[in-house]
């Protein structure tokens, strides 16, 4: 399981083209220099995003699993989404800020796969606690989309 997992891990993080870096690209397509990423303080739903998925993946493995399969499962269909509209209202068709999710269409598909694949295994109790984790996770991401609709954007 451990290595499944960190498998995932290296291939959000690893080389050229790693997610972090396919993110500054998305945001370079917006007219946001790399340089301005990081100067604004994040809104509190961000933190309470962040923080709440650390406090869930340090509570309990199958509790943290469930958190990361909620979330990984809906992204390929989300990103494809993102692309859509990104496309038709803001005329976003170069590939380069698109990859960060046109990347994510496909690889969190085998994502959440693996992350099925592992709860699977686990006994019933466990799947109980992988519920509760997904539930926790998505009140968190549901929490955190709430705060951007509250975002002033021409600040």
């Amino acid at each position: 399981m451990r290595q499944v997992l960190l498998g995932n891990l290296i291939e959000e993080e690893q080389g050229d083209e790693n997610h972090p870096e396919l993110w500054q690209r998305f945001a370079e397509g917006l007219g946001v220099a790399r340089s301005e990423l990081c100067e604004n303080e994040q809104i509190k739903e961000t933190r309470e995003l962040v923080d709440g998925y650390f406090d869930i993946v340090k509570s309990d493995f199958a509790a943290g699993l469930g958190a990361l399969y909620a979330y990984e499962r809906q992204t390929p269909e989300v990103s494809k989404s993102k692309i859509e509209g990104l496309k038709k209202h803001y005329s976003i068709n170069d590939e380069r800020p698109l990859k960060f999710f046109t990347v994510h269409m496909e690889a969190d598909e085998w994502h959440s796969e693996e992350c099925a694949n592992l709860i699977a295994d686990l006994n019933e109790e466990e799947q109980e606690k992988v519920m509760q984790g997904a539930e926790k996770g998505a009140k968190l991401l549901w929490g955190f989309l709430d705060g951007m609709m509250n975002v002033d954007v021409c600040h």
